[in-house]
């Protein structure tokens, strides 16, 4: 009784102590405050203050003083200043969109805070607005309104590249939104004046959305998307938006699996060889792929294989299909360590493209690594054998018989244990038999069983005692 008391008396100072501590700390205060500058016209300081919205997740404001600074930004900031802060203030947005209660607060802000993102903020900015316009949500009409008067604004004489328009019709291909694009494009007007040479740069444009839009048909024009690809190598436009899309051409065929597409990889890509930038655009494209290849798709595998060795043949680059797969393997390996047999059979792959002694033994190498780490012993000694035939330098034959012995090693370690195995599961059988018959002794003796019929079951456990010791 006592010490029960006692153990009451102290959980009551335990929680006494817990309450007195919280009033010394202070009770969480709500959501935090934003800290902004008194003077109203100290625009550095207001940009400073901007970061905070970085945080403006949520309840983490007050959603109320979140649009009220918003708003402070667009009354106060010119265009310039404006691209300081556009950042955060649009993560600052997103995040108030999904607040329902402040939905009618933030639909007054559209009014003025649309316009800057659409007129002045960045192409990421812009790739925002097109993504919430087509869910359809409750400003995505405001949007398009906003985007279609920025594209119909006539263009300046002097072109199109790094206008306005020029960002928004960027900013809906690297959504992947062509159908948007095309229907930008045809929404385009010129100031009078402009020259044929200004307007060569749409024609550009309007080429490699058709381009796009043809696949979704299953219509490749190789020749004509190379071209296009060399046509966009200087500007942040080209190299972000366009070039990466036609790329994706590129991409799209390898990822095919209908057989009609997969058997036509090597057609198209003759059809842009000998076009001067084929190289470079193929050379892309495979990079590209690399990653994807990752995964064990053998048709999408099969697919770069046919690239690949038809352009080591064209550029005369003999070993390029084995350092691509050696590159595959290795991210395969460095991805998936768990599944071994993933990355060796892309080692295999770039096994059988080897062509000096060097290369072989380095891809032998990692196959029979990658066999062992699973005990595929079998598998690992087909590929040592048939690459010790083809190896014929010194130093490449002492790797290769350094390679043997640790094959060797590893089996027999491994027969070893699968002898140990066996012998354990092989006395845990006996043990089992052993025990039962040790329980049909007992409920003989419970039953009252004849005196010969236990002295027998007597027996069977001294013979099987012996098993055991044995």
């Amino acid at each position: 009784m006592k010490q029960l008391i006692i153990l009451v008396v102290g959980v009551i100072l335990l929680l006494a102590s817990w309450w007195i501590l919280g009033l010394i700390m202070g009770a969480p205060s709500g959501p935090a405050k934003l800290i902004l500058p008194a003077d109203p016209n100290d625009k550095p300081a207001l940009i400073r203050s901007a970061h905070q919205l970085w945080q403006a997740t949520p309840d983490h404001y007050e959603s109320t003083d979140v649009l009220a600074f918003l708003g402070r930004l667009c009354d106060a900031l010119d265009r310039n200043q404006w691209r300081s802060v556009t950042a955060p203030a649009y993560f600052a947005w997103e995040n108030q969109r999904g607040i329902v209660g402040s939905r009618g607060l933030l639909t007054q802000l559209n009014g003025k805070l649309l316009p800057r993102f659409a007129n002045d903020g960045t192409l990421a900015d812009l790739e925002g607005l097109i993504r919430v316009a087509n869910t359809g949500a409750f400003d995505s009409a405001p949007i398009n309104t906003l985007l279609e008067g920025v594209v119909s604004t006539p263009l300046p004489v002097s072109g199109y590249d790094d206008t306005r328009a020029s960002e928004v019709i960027a900013a809906s291909i690297r959504t992947r939104d062509l159908k948007r694009a095309k229907m930008f494009l045809g929404k385009l007007k010129w100031t009078e004046g402009a020259t044929a040479e200004a307007k060569a740069s749409v024609g550009h444009v309007h080429a490699i959305v058709d381009l796009c839009l043809a696949v979704d048909a299953g219509k490749y024009d190789f020749p004509a998307v190379v071209r296009e690809w060399a046509s966009q190598g200087e500007g942040y436009v080209g190299r972000t938006a366009l070039r990466p899309v036609l790329e994706e051409v590129g991409l799209r065929l390898l990822q095919a699996s209908e057989p009609a597409a997969c058997a036509r990889i090597a057609d198209h890509f003759a059809a842009s060889a000998g076009l001067t930038e084929s190289e470079s655009y193929w050379n892309r494209v495979v990079a590209r792929i690399i990653p994807a290849c990752t995964q064990g798709d053998e048709i999408r595998n099969n697919n770069l294989g046919v690239l690949i060795e038809a352009f080591g043949k064209k550029f005369e680059k003999p070993d390029f299909a084995f350092t691509t797969w050696m590159n595959v393997a290795e991210l395969t390996l460095k991805e998936a360590p768990e599944d071994s047999l993933r990355s060796v059979a892309l080692f295999e792959r770039a096994l059988a493209l080897a062509r000096t002694d060097d290369q072989r033994v380095q891809a032998v190498q990692k196959v029979v690594a990658g066999c062992m780490k699973v005990l595929e012993f079998a598998r690992a000694r087909k590929a040592w054998e048939r690459t010790s035939a083809l190896v014929k330098l010194p130093e490449a034959k002492r790797k290769m018989d350094a390679l043997q012995d640790e094959l060797k090693k590893k089996e027999a370690a491994d027969r070893e244990r699968v002898v140990k195995q066996e012998k354990a599961i092989d006395l845990d059988r006996r043990r089992g038999r052993l025990q039962a018959m040790k329980d049909k002794l007992s409920a003989a003796k419970r039953s009252g069983r004849p005196a010969e019929e236990l002295v027998a079951i007597e027996q069977v456990i001294k013979d099987l005692q012996k098993d055991v010791i044995e």
